[in-house]
């Protein structure tokens, strides 16, 4: 569940003890999630810490960022001694961290970057905000239920004013047709009203 180098594995473990000693001190309990497969969507979520309070669930996520490097002459005549094909850059570990806690609904998200010292003086504030998204997740629940209902409503009423439209316009189509059928059966007449006076000019 952690995305870093080796190097910093020791201060991450330790910060995410603490930070689990906090949580579980507040009444939350500590999870691993194993990697779950959605058969609807085809969606896989990999395995993951998770934070639960009564019915509700926080993901925690943590990773460390690189930087691009460039080796100096000697860091790449070594390189190339392992394999000729060597590039002047590396990617090496930044040092910089992002730890971030995410709920079921979109909006109930929140991340923290920085170096070492920067993360641990805001272990309190991660505890904090980790109940706080907990606690805010059944009234965004309904918020997205409500914008859902409401979508849903003016989705039904644009389909209504397209039948109206496609209706207005079928009945258009059907009254030129009407009208154009009209035109012919005057025109027909006027036709068998010429005949019938010429009529008598015919032999049989």
């Amino acid at each position: 569940n952690i995305v870093a180098s080796l190097e910093s594995m020791d201060w991450i473990l330790r910060l995410h003890a603490t930070l689990f000693r906090g949580l579980l001190n507040g009444g939350m309990k500590i999870a691993q999630r194993e990697a779950q497969s959605d058969r609807t969507s085809g969606r896989t979520d990999g395995p993951a810490v998770e934070l639960r309070f009564d019915d509700e669930v926080l993901t925690l996520k943590f990773s460390e960022g690189y930087r691009r490097v460039r080796l100096t002459p000697a860091e790449l005549e070594e390189k190339r001694k392992e394999t000729a094909w060597a590039r002047e850059f590396e990617m090496r570990p930044s040092g910089i961290f992002t730890l971030s806690i995410e709920g079921t609904e979109y909006q109930a998200r929140k991340s923290w970057q920085g170096s070492k010292e920067k993360l641990e003086a805001q272990v309190n504030e991660v505890i904090q905000t980790a109940f706080h998204l907990v606690g805010s997740l059944p009234q965004l629940r309904s918020e997205r239920k409500d914008r859902e209902a409401n979508a849903r409503r003016e989705e039904e009423l644009r389909a209504q004013e397209r039948r109206r439209r496609e209706a207005r316009d079928d009945q258009l189509k059907q009254a030129f047709a009407i009208m154009e059928a009209d035109a012919r059966v005057q025109q027909l007449y006027a036709f068998l009203d010429r005949l019938e006076k010429s009529c008598d000019e015919f032999t049989p």
